[in-house]
């Protein structure tokens, strides 16, 4: 009785202590296929996640797992292994899906030849502050959504912001869009702190802010506006340019012009969007 009862107990202890191998990890170190000249490589020890090679990562698309959706890059079952990121300098772009999901990475150094961070890239990580580098030119959807970033500095090289990229950023609370940024998607403030925007609204590239904040600070807010466009209407944060595109898309509830949203822009939980 006592024989079977210790091989019971070293049995359980083996599988629970030690790493099952499969076909991408043995002895602790998995090793994933990121790129046509990229290769990923996680210390299980340790981590530590490391992107060797060069040139573009590829781009990972989604899955659903337990009825979420998730990166379908290979080492997404291993997303909550990952504590550290090391990128090659060689790297010029950041792959869609790239650490979705990976809860424990606080910090990332993204290397300063990439040119774009892709779709989902660092979504849903616990990342508090990012740099990004002064060759990028695209950052797509959601590529820092859900993370605890407080500050972003958006170099003059970024020409694309594409939609919802920092949505749920709740300590992100003021932004400056360069005036080289030629596409700005919708809601990519989307409910996120942000309370204050920079942003030169010609040809009313800016305008889309006012429908990102529409379910979060503006629904109970007053707009703050600066602006050059006096003949548009606001509602909650939504801007239109005539009263009746406005009734075709939402039941109206209290309508502002610019000059009557500056006047009680003193009120609390404003949003304020500074044209220069």
């Amino acid at each position: 009785m006592k024989k079977c009862f210790f091989a019971l107990v070293l049995t359980v202890y083996s599988s629970s202590s030690f790493a099952q191998d499969d076909e991408y990890c043995q002895n602790n170190v998995c090793t994933f296929v990121c790129g046509t000249n990229c290769t990923a490589i996680l210390n299980q020890d340790t981590g530590h996640f490391k992107i060797e090679g060069s040139g573009n990562m590829k781009n990972f698309s989604w899955k659903v797992i337990n009825g979420k959706k998730a990166s379908d890059a290979p080492w997404q079952p291993y997303m909550q292994e990952i504590e550290s990121v090391e990128i090659s300098n060689d790297i010029t772009s950041i792959g869609n899906g790239f650490l979705w999901g990976a809860t424990n990475v606080q910090e990332v150094d993204i290397p300063e030849n990439v040119t774009r961070i892709g779709n989902w890239a660092f979504l849903n990580t616990s990342l508090t502050s990012v740099e990004i580098p002064s060759k990028v030119e695209i950052i797509d959807s959601y590529a820092f959504a859900g993370t605890q970033i407080s500050e972003i500095d958006i170099p003059d090289s970024v020409k694309e912001i594409h939609g919802y990229v920092f949505q749920q950023t709740p300590n992100l609370t003021e932004v400056d869009i360069p005036d080289t940024v030629e596409t700005i998607g919708v809601g990519i403030f989307y409910m996120s702190g942000v309370n204050t925007v920079y942003c030169n609204n010609e040809g009313g590239r800016c305008d889309q802010f006012f429908y990102s904040h529409s379910e979060n600070n503006l629904e109970k807010g007053i707009l703050k506006a600066y602006t050059k466009h006096a003949d548009r209407y606001f509602l909650d944060g939504l801007s239109y340019k005539s009263l009746e595109n406005m009734k075709n898309n939402l039941p109206v509830k209290r309508i502002y012009t610019i000059d009557e949203a500056n006047q009680v822009a003193g009120k609390t939980n404003t949003f304020s969007i500074r044209y220069r």
